[in-house]
C-alpha cells in the first residue's frame, strides 16, 4: 500500500508542493529581506537538496531485484547531485573536487585521494547511465512517456541555471558588464531553476515507478 501511494504522481506532487510552499513561507517569516531567502543554507537551497535526496530514496524503495542491481547508478547520481547542491564537493576538502588545482596544487594527499575516488565513482555512474539507461530513456521520449520528458526538461533547466550562475563574472573577460540588478535577478533565478529541476527529477522517478508497477 505504501509503495502504491508513493508511486502516485499527483499525490507526491501535492505533498512536494505543500512542503515547498510551507517551508519557503516559514523562511520568509524569519527573513529580514528577500535577499536572505536565496543565500546558502536557506529554504530554497535546502529544498533543492532535499528533493534530490528524496528522489534517490524513492528510486531505491520503489525498485527491487534485477532492476535495482542494473540501475544502481541512478540513485547514486541523485545523491551526488544533492551533496553538490550543499557544496559538499568543496566543504570538507582543501578545494573543490571538480577543481584541477586540488590535484595539481599543495592540497593534502588524503584530499586528493578522496577527490579522485569521488571522480572515479562519478565516471562509472555516467558510463553506466549512457550504456544502460540511455537507450530506454530515448525510447521513452519517442513514445511520449512523461518520466523521460521530465528528465529532459530538468536537464535543460539545470543547464540554463548553470549558465546564468555567475554570468557577470563569465562575461567580464569579453568586456561585458551586467547591471547589478540584473545580476541579482539572475542569481535568484538560478536558485529557483535548480529547485524546479530537483522537483522534476523527483516526479520523473515517481512517474517511472507508477508506470512500472502498473504493468507488473
Amino acid at each position: 500500500m505504501t509503495r502504491g501511494f508513493l508511486s502516485q504522481p499527483l499525490a507526491v506532487f501535492a505533498i512536494v508542493a505543500t512542503v515547498t510552499l510551507a517551508t519557503v513561507l516559514l523562511d520568509v517569516a524569519f527573513s529580514t529581506t528577500i535577499d536572505e531567502l536565496f543565500k546558502e543554507g536557506r529554504a530554497i537551497e535546502l529544498l533543492s537538496a532535499l528533493w534530490l535526496l528524496v528522489a534517490a530514496v524513492l528510486w531505491v524503495a520503489l525498485r527491487t531485484g534485477d532492476a535495482m542491481r542494473r540501475h544502481w547508478h541512478v540513485p547514486v547520481l541523485l545523491l551526488l547531485m544533492a551533496m553538490r547542491e550543499q557544496d559538499y564537493d568543496k566543504r570538507f576538502l582543501a578545494d573543490g573536487i571538480l577543481k584541477l588545482r586540488l590535484y595539481t596544487g599543495t592540497a593534502p594527499l588524503a584530499d586528493k585521494l578522496i577527490g579522485l575516488a569521488v571522480l572515479a565513482l562519478l565516471a562509472v555512474c555516467l558510463w553506466r547511465l549512457l550504456r544502460l539507461s540511455l537507450p530506454g530513456w530515448l525510447a521513452g521520449l519517442s513514445r511520449g512517456r512523461l518520466a523521460p520528458w521530465l528528465v529532459l526538461v530538468s536537464g535543460v533547466t539545470l543547464v540554463v541555471a548553470k549558465t546564468v550562475d555567475g554570468l557577470g563574472r563569465k562575461l567580464e573577460p569579453f568586456g561585458i558588464a551586467l547591471d547589478r540588478q540584473l545580476e541579482m535577478m539572475l542569481g535568484r533565478g538560478e536558485e529557483m531553476l535548480e529547485l524546479a529541476a530537483a522537483i522534476m527529477l523527483l516526479q520523473a522517478v515517481v512517474c517511472h515507478a507508477h508506470r512500472r508497477l502498473a504493468v507488473e
